[in-house]
């Protein structure tokens, strides 16, 4: 995204890794909100709007490699 960051003090480079880890965080949840293809609780889809029981025992994992979003379904731990 970016290749340098410059701040004037410490309380405004703060202010920057915040808004740079907050940018980071809404691309991860439109990614599972993305893939998540049902309505489930407070998450409605107009496009999916059955709750599908395939899912009820799954999370969907996402994260970054190499600064690429990535996400995988895996099974709830018990």
């Amino acid at each position: 995204m970016l290749g340098e960051l410059f701040a004037n003090d410490a309380h405004e480079l703060m202010r920057a890794a915040e808004v740079l880890n907050l940018l980071d965080l809404g691309q991860a949840l439109m990614i599972a909100a993305r893939e998540r293809k049902e309505s489930r609780g407070r998450h409605l889809r107009s496009d999916y709007t059955f709750t599908n029981p395939l899912l009820r025992d799954k999370f969907l994992r996402v994260w970054q490699e190499n600064g690429t979003p990535c996400f995988a379904w895996r099974d709830r731990i018990k």
